[in-house]
């Protein structure tokens, strides 16, 4: 004997947009288009920036490796779970706040500074 197939349960309603709605749609797509160059420059930035602190990062495991202290070590440390250390240094997640780096560098014997350059 067959299985039975189970009532549906809805149904896909189509109707014809009305004016109002087509003019809301209309003017959504308009607002979404004219500020596409301007999300756009924004990743750029984003991407530019992600990549200048990746290179500090990658100064800074340099620094460790240099100095013969292991993911470990520097963990015990600085107090914190050896894999935020490894995912801090393979910028594997969000960007560390300067909190972190300067607890990092802090504990390899190194400061860290900030500083902002006229153009």
């Amino acid at each position: 004997m067959a299985k039975k197939q189970p009532a549906r349960q809805g149904q896909t309603i189509r109707r014809k947009a009305t004016p109002e709605e087509r003019e809301h749609l209309q003017q959504a797509r308009a607002e979404e288009e004219a500020g596409m160059p301007a999300n756009r420059e924004l990743a750029r930035e984003h991407r530019e920036e992600r990549r200048r602190l990746s290179e500090a990062v990658a100064a800074l495991k340099s620094m460790r490796q240099a100095q013969g202290i292991t993911l470990t070590d520097l963990a015990e440390r600085l107090g914190m779970p050896r894999r935020n250390l490894s995912r801090l240094e393979n910028m594997d997640g969000p960007n560390p706040t300067t909190g972190t780096l300067e607890r990092y560098v802090s504990a390899l014997g190194c400061r860290i500074e900030i500083a902002v350059i006229a153009n």
